[in-house]
């Protein structure tokens, strides 16, 4: 958007309010502003909302008045674990297994704990340092993380 106000050059605000978060981002010497944040729960099920359906929290929660809106959309947040992580040969890991909130920031960490958690293992088991059986581990392990990351992420 285009907007004034209380905007840190070069940073980042962030805003707390009664229905989520507000995030304020300046666009590099564009001036223009990101806005990032949660709708409000009335209007959580508007599948055709625009931003003047929400612009005076926009406005009223992060301080910044919006002159123009260059885009607008909205993103649904999905959560799910795949009932398997296994089958077979065949693994899963990062967003294959499980899709969260990027609140947090622990998609691709996630992603990685999983490759990594399954590497070793493999490693072992073709280098003749453990038994197939090591591989079983795997999939408890991982979707049990999963499982508590979509519980810290989603509230």
């Amino acid at each position: 958007v285009k907007g004034s106000g209380e905007i840190t050059p070069n940073g980042m605000d962030t805003t707390i309010s009664s229905y989520g978060f507000a995030i304020v981002m300046p666009v590099r010497q564009s001036g223009s502003v990101r806005l990032i944040g949660i709708v409000p729960k009335a209007h959580e099920a508007d599948e055709t909302i625009t931003f003047e359906a929400v612009r005076a929290d926009v406005e009223r929660d992060t301080g910044v008045k919006v002159h123009e809106v260059n885009w607008f959309s909205t993103y649904r947040v999905h959560h799910r674990v795949a009932e398997r992580f296994r089958a077979g040969r065949v693994f899963l890991c990062g967003d294959a297994g499980h899709i969260h909130s990027p609140a947090g920031g622990q998609g691709m960490n996630t992603g990685m704990g999983d490759a990594v958690n399954l590497a070793w293992k493999l490693a072992a088991v073709v280098q003749g340092r453990a038994d197939a059986r090591l591989l079983d581990s795997y999939e408890p392990e991982r979707i049990a993380f999963a499982h508590k990351l979509i519980e810290s992420t989603d509230k």
